[in-house]
């Protein structure tokens, strides 16, 4: 508590020592001693004369709202102590003379504050509180003996006069306190109203035992009282500042827990560079995308599939593509007990299993929108095998009961839409040499176009990085019923479907399967194509089924009518047309190029633009002090919801490298459409 604060609660004390008796006999009979509102808010300045001493104050009593807010200005900063008595809460801001800010809340009935208790008083009845009254508030009233002594001019202003007395008997306190209060007919305002209290005479001197006092002399000019309710925002925590000791209020809303997507923007504040950035969780699916624009005609793309445990960077612009085993760095993985990577989506990101909890902070407008907010606070957080972080994150929600969007489920849901979230703090990371640093950082990301569906694989298609020699082409026939013509049809829900029966007919990921394209052949006749992968390198199934196990086992399926494509009420019995084999040798007799970073291996997936195979040319790697400079980008940026290989990506497409990835240039050959 700040010296200047300490001054205020020592003249409060002094203000509620006790009357005692009258000062003065009075001359007249005077006015009405003057009744105040439930609501009002005014600004004092306090001159603590025998001190040297000047504060500033502003004060807000709400009896009908129940709540309380004090405050105090100064040299040394700012403190802020308001009451929510409704939640029995007294919550405490200091602002520091370097414009720092921290917070604390404590019970109302705790010893932390009486200060506050002091200030508005606490009426305690069967588990609530309740705030003092208005005369109690101020002091002043038929109950503290006050006498009417006449007019008296004060800052220019004719003011009623009230004093009393403060005489305690063996405690040398001698004292008188003086009330001015302005006439009815004075300014625009029919009420009497505070206008200055003056406090004049001796106590005992606390820091000295020899029975010694010392002068009081204080004045307290009321400024701008303003009758009527405050702000409500004025009784909040300001959002995005973490307080300790705070309830936590309103439970975290539920979170998509499925299928979503969700545009970023977020400006970088290490390169001063506003990013746009999408991404795909498929939480059943164990896959994730992220889609990097850059100042190129298309994105770098990462694709992780957990059920292979591969990591794809693909950069159409340049026709590369890379893979490499997931791990503690890849965007969008959590590991488990049993060091089993998983997929981490906004939900768990934001709870990591319960571990951190939430505050509510209230409503608030974001973008123009009705938001509500939760804020955690992180110590020293694992976010990696080498990167902490303390301090906290900002979760933010459009208000459901105001506000409707279009995002895909069904309106009635309660699900929440999340609107930003925030990133404040600091981030220690250790580097492959060893090096330990700490850097803080505040970033914000603006979360656009939230949208939730069925789970759709055409985005997790990565079958642009298999060549001809690592696949084998599939044509099926879809006999549509009569009158279902093909534009009436969700193309991408049927791309969906057939990848989905054939995966699960097959027992294997979807991802072996890709390149689905959907042909309207005339005739109540649908064409599909198709290809079947190669089990990807760095898959964490070794022994999985090889490419040409699928097919047979397809072919066999399909043909037997073991198959079928479910669509709305629409039921779709395939039929296998054509085989397509390649003429390129076996993948597992070329050897794939492949480079070692650290203990993280990368791998180029061997592609060909035909029945040749085409060895591709190495790209220049990083340098150790570009190694560096990624490694610290890479954990510091992209710490929020996979954007580490997001910021990471970026970094290497601005300095035209490939990072650690050997690049490889692929040609998909055209499929030809005419049968």
């Amino acid at each position: 508590m700040t010296s200047g604060v300490q001054v205020v609660i020592a003249v409060f004390v002094l203000i509620g020592a006790g009357r005692a008796q009258d000062c003065l006999t009075s001359m007249n009979d005077g006015p009405s001693l003057p009744t105040f509102p439930d609501q009002f808010s005014v600004d004092i300045e306090a001159n603590i004369i025998h001190l040297n001493f000047t504060l500033h104050v502003t004060e807000y009593y709400d009896n009908i709202n129940q709540r309380g807010r004090f405050e105090s200005y100064s040299s040394f900063g700012s403190n802020v102590t308001f009451v929510n008595y409704d939640m029995m809460e007294v919550s405490h801001i200091t602002t520091g003379a370097d414009g720092q800010k921290s917070c604390m809340a404590t019970p109302l009935a705790s010893n932390s504050s009486r200060f506050a208790r002091f200030l508005f008083g606490a009426q305690f009845d069967n588990g609530t509180a309740h705030i003092i009254s208005t005369t109690q508030f101020l002091m002043f009233g038929a109950e503290f003996n006050e006498t009417y002594i006449g007019i008296e001019t004060v800052r220019g202003v004719p003011c009623h006069r009230w004093q009393s007395c403060n005489v305690t008997t063996g405690s040398q306190r001698n004292y008188t306190i003086d009330y001015y209060f302005t006439q009815t007919n004075w300014s625009y305002n029919p009420v009497m109203i505070p206008f200055q209290v003056v406090i004049n005479g001796t106590r005992p001197d606390r820091n000295v035992t020899d029975g010694s006092i010392h002068e009081v002399y204080n004045v307290y000019s009321f400024v701008n009282f303003r009758p009527g309710p405050a702000d409500d925002e004025l009784f909040r925590v300001p959002p995005g500042l973490p307080c300790l000791g705070r309830q936590t209020g309103k439970p975290l809303p539920p979170l998509p827990q499925d299928y979503y997507t969700v545009l970023y923007e977020t400006a970088n504040p290490m390169s001063n560079v506003i990013l746009y950035l999408r991404e795909y969780y498929g939480f059943s699916q164990q896959l994730y995308r992220l889609d990097l624009y850059t100042n190129s005609d298309s994105p770098v793309v990462i694709i992780e599939d957990f059920n292979e445990g591969v990591h794809y960077n693909i950069t159409y612009r340049y026709g590369t593509c890379s893979a490499l085993p997931i791990n503690a760095t890849s965007a969008s993985a959590v590991r488990d007990s049993n060091e089993t990577f998983h997929l981490e989506g906004l939900k768990q990101h934001l709870q990591r299993q319960d571990q951190y909890n939430y505050t509510y902070e209230g409503i608030s407008q974001v973008r123009g929108v009705d938001t509500e907010s939760w804020i955690s606070v992180r110590n020293n957080q694992p976010l990696s095998d080498v990167t902490n972080f303390t301090g906290f994150f900002q979760y933010i929600s459009v208000q459901s009961s105001v506000w409707s969007i279009a995002t895909g489920f069904n309106s009635s849901s309660n699900m929440s839409v999340p609107w930003r979230v925030v990133v404040d703090g600091n981030f220690t990371y250790r580097l492959p040499n060893g090096t330990v640093g700490s850097i803080y950082q505040r970033i914000a990301y603006e979360m656009l176009e939230f949208k939730t569906s069925e789970p759709d694989y055409d985005p997790f298609d990565v079958s642009v990085c298999f060549g001809v020699d690592q696949y084998t082409l599939l044509r099926l026939t879809l006999p549509l019923p009569d009158g279902t013509p093909y534009t009436s049809l969700d193309h991408s829900l049927l791309r969906t479907r057939i990848r989905l029966a054939l995966s699960r007919a097959a027992n294997i990921p979807a991802t072996r399967l890709g390149g689905i394209n959907v042909y309207d052949r005339g005739n109540n006749t649908l064409l599909v194509n198709l290809h079947v992968l190669d089990s990807p390198p760095y898959s964490i199934h070794p022994n999985s089924v090889s490419r040409d196990q699928i097919v047979s086992m397809l072919m066999d399926k399909v043909n037997s009518g073991q198959v079928s494509i479910t669509l709305g009420e629409l039921t779709i019995t395939p039929s296998i047309r054509m085989r397509s084999n390649n003429s390129c040798p076996n993948p597992s007799n070329v050897e794939p190029s492949t480079t070692v970073t650290s203990t993280i291996r990368t791998s180029t997936i061997t592609s060909s633009p035909g029945p040749t195979c085409v060895k591709e040319e190495e790209s220049e790697g990083l340098d150790t002090g570009a190694a560096v400079g990624l490694a610290i980008g890479m954990l510091i940026v992209g710490i929020i919801i996979g954007l580490v290989s997001a910021v990471l990506t970026m970094w290497v497409i601005r300095r035209g490298k490939s990072a650690s990835f050997k690049a490889s240039t692929y040609s998909k050959q055209k499929d030809d459409a005419v049968i």
